[in-house]
């Protein structure tokens, strides 16, 4: 999975140029090495631009726990965006695509749900 917004529409923090085509170089040097053979099947998802809101990384992180992962599978999440501590909470937080200084739990993510996230994926 790739997440990368890039806060073209957001009033509350700079936009960022390079995070979509990071991602998808990411995707796809992986899809290079299946193609070679390398790995069996690649499955990926992409979310860039405005669909990476902090919702949809919640979404998609709570799915990757409920996948049938194996022994000889690798799972990778790749994150390009802008991060921040917050004064209310003191916690790292990913700020989604439609963050809003005025409502920062809503649309960040917060550092400890995506680490526990990553967690619970399981074989």
């Amino acid at each position: 999975m790739a997440f990368a917004p890039n806060y073209k529409n957001s009033n509350s923090t700079e936009s960022l140029k390079y995070t979509e085509a990071d991602a998808k170089g990411f995707v796809q040097a992986f899809e290079q090495q299946q193609a070679k053979g390398v790995y069996n099947y690649v499955e990926s998802k992409l979310l860039l631009g405005a669909a990476a809101t902090a919702t949809n990384l919640k979404i998609e992180l709570e799915s990757l726990t409920n996948k049938a992962i194996h022994k000889e599978d690798i799972v990778m999440v790749f994150v390009s965006s802008h991060g921040s501590q917050m004064a209310e909470d003191c916690v790292f937080r990913i700020l989604g695509d439609d963050y809003r200084g005025d409502a920062p739990s809503s649309t960040s993510l917060n550092g400890a749900f995506f680490g526990n996230a990553v967690g619970k994926i399981r074989l």
